[in-house]
């Protein structure tokens, strides 16, 4: 903060003092924002910007002197808290101070707003990013389905195998096997095998829309909206 800037908030402080000077100092509101105003001063001069704006901000509650406003962006900004300090501003260029100050004030107040945008588009960023994430974890859950469900696919074409080389164990020598035996093995083969198809069939269609919803989610929709007469068309994709 400039000396010219905490001149004008001490006289705006001090303004008020001399009707009051036979009151205990106790109790004169003004005096003691005055003495916060000079705690805070110190603070801000060490760099210790979370007691400053602490005493800037009693300070202001018993002597609302718009300058303080910017006292407190000024702390605020040099604390590192861009959006405290872009609101402290809006407020102070709003406070009716003097226009010479709110001017030279501007600059700062113009950098934290676009520090706020950066902030807010950074945030915004992060959010589809973790949607893109969830997208991903979901492909791999989908893909490890799938080739729990191919795997036993293998399971019931192994036992569909077994099944035919069961019948030929047991048909095939000379004592045979009757009818209904060579059946039941054909039956359990036909099922099995049945089964093995639709689950390689499962499998593969989950193992395959798992890749897809990794790879999706790994990169962001991409919307195209294209205006057209009476209204527009919107598109959604993805770049692979």
């Amino acid at each position: 903060m400039g000396p010219t800037l905490r001149v004008f908030v001490a006289v705006s402080l001090l303004a008020g003092v001399g009707g009051a000077a036979a009151e205990p100092r106790s109790a004169d509101p003004v005096a003691r924002a005055r003495a916060l105003f000079a705690e805070g001063d110190s603070h801000f001069r060490l760099r210790e910007y979370d007691q400053a704006i602490a005493r800037f901000k009693e300070a202001y509650r018993l002597e609302p002197a718009p300058l303080l406003l910017y006292n407190l962006a000024q702390a605020y900004r040099l604390a590192g808290d861009c959006r405290q300090a872009a609101w402290f501003y809006d407020r102070f260029a709003h406070s009716g101070a003097d226009a010479a100050a709110i001017a030279a004030a501007e600059a700062q107040r113009t950098a934290m707003r676009q520090c706020v945008a950066r902030l807010d588009a950074t945030s915004a960023a992060r959010r589809p990013a973790a949607r893109r994430s969830a997208l991903a974890w979901a492909g791999v859950g989908v893909g490890i389905g799938g080739a729990v469900a191919v795997a036993a696919g293998a399971g019931f074409a192994y036992r569909a195998a077994d099944q035919a080389a069961q019948r030929d164990a047991a048909c095939g020598d000379a004592d045979g096997c009757t009818a209904t035996q060579a059946r039941g093995f054909d039956d359990a083969g036909r099922t099995a095998s049945r089964a093995a198809i639709g689950l390689f069939a499962a499998g593969g269609v989950m193992i395959a829309g798992g890749v897809t919803m990794y790879v999706l989610g790994q990169r962001g929709p991409r919307v195209t909206i294209r205006p057209r007469e009476g209204g527009a068309t919107l598109a959604l994709g993805w770049a692979l």
